[in-house]
């Protein structure tokens, strides 16, 4: 799924006069540990007049980041305009104006559900044969994602890569989310007798479902 496009969605239901947070975005979203995300997010907003990351701050009432060339002044402008006071740095009476009403689907706590069913079909039998191996791992310049798979077999080495646009920021414990969409044209049509290293997480993951764990579940590795 597109989580950046979710988070300005959300973004964009913050009503004039009134402001949020990276928090209570996240929470939103389904899971608080994404609200580093949600900044990140709001770093890279496309449209500024539309999708108004001027009315989000940080939980504290403070202002946080602003990525305007005119950073923080152009922020407390906006603001001001829209009737929201601020004082050394601060939301005056912040937690009246604070916006918690999100029209959502909680998209973070469906995919929790679908790690834990996935967790649910985790084999430890090692019945994979001799003489093939494969791994694969995704490297990031800006928004560009590369996935990249080596498979060696017997001598034979074989590298395969898919170049996409990055739709989903770096959450702990969501990283097969992420990562995903690199790598999943890559696995298909791999040989299921062969083992595929991943550089991740497998069962260690604090839900049993890391991205090691979560790509051989689905793609049968």
């Amino acid at each position: 799924m597109d989580l950046y496009r979710y988070i300005y969605h959300l973004t964009s239901q913050i009503p004039p006069g009134r402001v949020s947070t990276y928090g209570t975005i996240a929470e939103a979203l389904g899971d608080r540990r994404a609200a580093r995300a949600v900044g990140e997010a709001l770093s890279k907003n496309p449209d500024p007049p539309r999708i108004p990351c001027h009315r989000v701050v940080a939980h504290d009432g403070s202002l946080g980041g602003f990525t305007h060339p005119e950073g923080l002044k152009r922020k407390i402008e906006l603001l001001r305009a829209e009737g929201v006071s601020v004082r050394d740095g601060r939301i005056v009476n912040f937690n009246s104006l604070l916006f918690s009403g999100f029209r959502t689907l909680h998209p973070l706590k469906h995919l929790r559900e679908r790690q834990k069913a996935v967790c649910s079909k985790v084999s430890l039998k090692d019945d994979f044969s001799d003489g093939a191996v494969a791994g694969c791992d995704v490297s990031y310049a800006g928004n560009t994602a590369v996935g990249v798979v080596v498979i060696i077999d017997n001598g034979e080495i074989e590298v395969r890569h898919n170049v996409v646009e990055t739709s989903f920021p770096y959450i702990p414990t969501y990283l097969s989310f992420r990562e995903e969409k690199a790598l999943a044209p890559l696995l298909k049509g791999l040989r299921h007798d062969m083992p595929l290293m991943v550089d991740g997480n497998g069962i260690l993951h604090p839900y049993g479902c890391g991205i090691a764990t979560y790509l051989g579940v689905k793609y049968g590795l």
